[in-house]
């Protein structure tokens, strides 16, 4: 249950396929069970399995209402956070954290997790306040300046946005969000190629970034590259 231990399986899930596979399995079995339970405790036992795996298969709004009969744990508060920030439920996902400790080996992604709910608030001075609150312990951490581009992006700073989210791919090159905020800089400035790169990163990565996808088989289109445009679409 630890959020370590959670994030290690989503990683393996989109690396292997039987590992996939056995995770819908089980999603549709706990979802199928779930109006047969009655017992308090089984329901929300369910519910924490129905939600990560949900969360898992990128299916957030299924996650989000089977988390909030799960149990509170670092890992149920980071999974519920994701999936309502996805679903653009910015207010829910700062209550997934309120509920939660930021401590132990889970500290830094409840921590950071706080600072981009308020973000998506809105409250960019308060979440200004508390990135730099956070840096000596977080500025190793791609995360920590991905969070940093998001501030910049709000404040309309292109420049430092650009900055922070280079910065947050180079310590984590699996960063997928900070490299598709990075790329569509890189696009909107017209600097094709390396917007084009930057991309093809993404693509590479699993769980896939749909939007990076749609992104990259546009740039592909511009180029004349048709055949390779309709392969990012069809994924």
């Amino acid at each position: 249950d630890s959020l370590e231990g959670f994030l290690d399986v989503r990683r393996r899930v989109y690396a292997v396929r039987a590992v996939y596979d056995a995770v819908a399995a089980r999603v549709r079995e706990v979802s199928d069970s779930m109006p047969h339970l009655r017992n308090a405790t089984a329901r929300q036992e369910a519910s924490w399995t129905l939600g990560v795996g949900a969360w898992i298969l990128e299916r957030n709004a299924e996650a989000l209402a089977a988390l909030r009969e799960a149990a509170a744990s670092p890992a149920c508060a980071y999974a519920r956070r994701r999936a309502a920030l996805a679903c653009g439920q910015a207010a829910e996902a700062a209550a997934a954290f309120a509920s939660a400790r930021a401590e132990g080996t889970d500290g830094a992604a409840l921590e950071l997790g706080r600072v981009e709910a308020m973000l998506a608030q809105g409250t960019i001075e308060e979440a200004r306040e508390e990135l730099q609150r956070l840096r000596p312990a977080h500025d190793g951490r791609g995360e920590y300046h991905y969070l940093w581009g998001l501030l910049h992006e709000a404040l309309r700073d292109e420049a430092k946005a650009t900055e922070s989210f280079e910065r947050a791919a180079q310590i984590d090159s699996a960063h997928a969000r900070a490299l598709f905020h990075l790329g569509r800089l890189l696009d909107q400035r017209g600097e094709d190629e390396r917007a084009l790169e930057t991309y093809e990163r993404i693509a590479a990565l699993r769980p896939t970034f749909r939007n990076a996808l749609v992104n990259l088989g546009i740039l592909y289109e511009d180029r004349g590259e048709y055949e390779r445009a309709l392969d990012c679409y069809r994924r």
